[in-house]
């Protein structure tokens, strides 16, 4: 893919271990590449990667992407979190597809969420829903509602460059914190133009803690922020703030253009309520095995513990099964892209 038409942008805080990783995964790959990094310290090695890096010390993620975006001179790009490898002919796919569909403002594919755990990796399909997934109205204020019908993240797709920067303008207006910027670009790129999901092996993002998690610090969610009194006056900027958007977009009366936002995030809270927080691995082995995971004393004889392990075995292929059911959709080169980024998530750990 010509340089001149897609932009690789990585943001990330405080994960240059995963920085060095993915840089390493697309070095060679002729893909023009952007780090945007809030860490306190510069990445230590940055001399080993031909890219544009930028340093913004402990700067919000919306604040430090204003500029580099500014800078970016090809018609496309795309933000590649610093846990996630997109194979470059995905993205190369995806800009022809926009190429020749200019009613559409952004695409993807499937994804793969990898955990590596005890010295394994396990695979597994990453929102199995994309496949459902059809924002394809001539309408924006249906597509808006369509984005929730089912819901998947659009922030990692190929993008147009000019509406990133809306994103971020629009993200910095409203003065929302991070979580809600998620459905701030969902919602942008709905009102600029439709989504495809092609059939076609996009993403492979590892599950790793955030700094968030590592520091025990939650943010409210963004269902929170819509439904919470204390969160009032962030709601009513971002709804305002979307909405004026919309407006402006489309000519459309600004009211009118308020009731489709609250609608959108009517569809938004249905989702929400759908989607209960998942169980970590942990939380879903049976009784017995978490306490003999606890060191508990167990008041069961030893058949009683191998009956329960043989459910685990059998819960463990049915999982592989059902992957490589998912992962056979896929030609053959897709096998080859993962079998590269698990060499490299086996030979750089993320921890």
């Amino acid at each position: 893919m010509p340089e001149d038409k897609a932009t690789l942008v990585i943001p990330t805080h405080y994960r240059h271990g995963l920085l060095r990783r993915v840089l390493t995964y697309y070095r060679g790959s002729g893909l023009g590449t952007v780090v945007v990094d809030s860490t306190n310290k510069d990445f230590p090695h940055l001399a080993e990667f031909d890219v544009r890096y930028y340093s913004f010390k402990d700067w919000r993620f919306i604040d430090k992407l204003e500029r580099p975006l500014d800078e970016i001179s090809t018609p496309y790009l795309v933000f590649c979190a610093d846990d996630c490898f997109i194979p470059p002919r995905a993205i190369e796919t995806c800009v022809r597809f926009l190429d020749e569909h200019p009613d559409h403002a952004t695409a993807q594919g499937m994804q793969v969420a990898i955990q590596a755990q005890g010295g394994e990796i396990e695979l597994s399909a990453c929102y199995e829903s994309d496949a459902a997934v059809k924002i394809d109205s001539d309408r924006p204020e249906e597509r808006l509602i369509q984005l929730f019908a089912p819901y998947s993240p659009t922030f990692y797709s190929v993008l147009r460059t000019e509406n990133a920067r809306d994103f971020v303008r629009l993200g910095r207006a409203a003065r929302v914190n991070e979580v809600m910027l998620e459905l701030v670009s969902a919602m942008a790129y709905a009102v600029c133009g439709k989504h495809r999901v092609l059939p076609i092996f996009y993403c492979a993002n590892e599950i790793v803690p955030s700094i968030l998690d590592k520091k025990g610090r939650r943010q409210a969610g963004a269902d929170d922020v819509c439904t919470g009194p204390e969160h009032a006056p962030e709601f009513s900027r971002f709804c305002s703030t979307m909405a004026g958007y919309l407006a402006q977009k489309t000519g459309m009366d600004p009211k009118k253009a308020q009731g489709h936002i609250a609608r959108s995030v009517d569809a938004f809270l249905g989702h929400a309520r759908d989607c209960p927080a998942k169980k970590t691995f942990f939380q879903k082995l049976p009784k017995y095995a978490r306490q003999a995971m606890q060191g508990a004393a167990l008041r069961v004889d030893k058949s009683s513990l191998e009956r329960v392990w043989e459910m685990e075995k059998l819960r463990d292929q049915e999982r592989v099964t059902r992957f490589e059911d998912y992962f056979s959709r896929f030609d053959a080169r897709s096998r080859a892209e993962l079998e590269r980024i698990l060499e490299l998530v086996g030979r750089m750990p993320a921890g």
